[in-house]
């Protein structure tokens, strides 16, 4: 449990002292390739702002909390938070998945949303993403980075129709770093009628089983073995209680 004297970060920070790795500036990423809306969640963001690093602790019912080192945004929420009013943003907020009923808002809510404007050094657009993630999209994959946290190790076991590997956004992955090579892997659900997050939903729930694979080549073995169910299959074992 966190102490109360110990701030407590949401989301990952990055302290200002640390130089930026790759394809970041001034302590913030310039692709919004991984990133969701920091108000509604949406994958399809348009702005960061980043923030002070001396302004993003504060106290939520006590306990020492830490803004994230930069919030990204979607046209949208960009408009409403422009705007100032701070009641729309709170609803769009709310509907958005932030955790909170309504004798929470002032805490769990307005009181990080006034941190953020306190800290915030003003917005960017982010770069806009090279055109065969455009046109990759229009087809149905959305970059790996968006849906999973090892998409370097996932990739290359989904199902070589349903998966792109993006040739123009770097050299090699054998020259590469580890930030550049996350950027390249783009899915889509091998089956029609499940979206890529519910198709990771029954992936993981079918890898994590127990006996839980202790091994990497048990894992991948089990990863290749869901990707190759057919549809029916996947769809009863997501409607299944887990």
């Amino acid at each position: 449990m966190d102490s109360p004297d110990e701030p407590r970060t949401f989301s990952r920070p990055r302290p200002g002292s640390s130089p930026d790795p790759p394809g970041w500036v001034d302590g913030a990423p310039t692709s919004g390739i991984g990133q969701s809306c920091a108000f509604c969640g949406t994958r399809e963001v348009v702005w960061v702002h980043r923030l002070a690093p001396d302004r993003l602790a504060y106290r939520q019912y006590g306990k020492g909390h830490t803004l994230p080192s930069f919030w990204a945004l979607c046209d949208r929420c960009e408009g409403v938070y422009a705007s100032g009013d701070d009641d729309a943003a709170v609803e769009v907020m709310r509907d958005g998945g932030w955790p909170a009923t309504d004798e929470d808002v002032a805490e769990c809510i307005r009181k990080p949303l006034a941190v953020f404007r306190g800290a915030d050094l003003g917005s960017r657009r982010f770069d806009p993403e090279p055109p065969g993630v455009v046109g990759a999209r229009k087809q149905g994959f959305v970059p790996a980075r968006e849906v999973t946290g090892i998409p370097d190790s996932l990739g290359p076991l989904w199902p070589v129709e349903h998966r792109v590997w993006l040739d123009e956004l770097g050299p090699s992955p054998v020259e590469d770093t580890d930030d550049e090579v996350l950027d390249r892997w783009l899915v889509r659900s091998p089956w029609p009628s499940l979206s890529v997050e519910q198709t990771l939903g029954v992936v993981w729930r079918w890898v994590e089983r127990d006996p839980f694979p202790d091994q990497d080549e048990a894992w991948r073995t089990r990863v290749l073995e869901v990707l190759g169910w057919p549809e029916s299959e996947a769809l009863a074992f997501a409607n299944s209680e887990s």
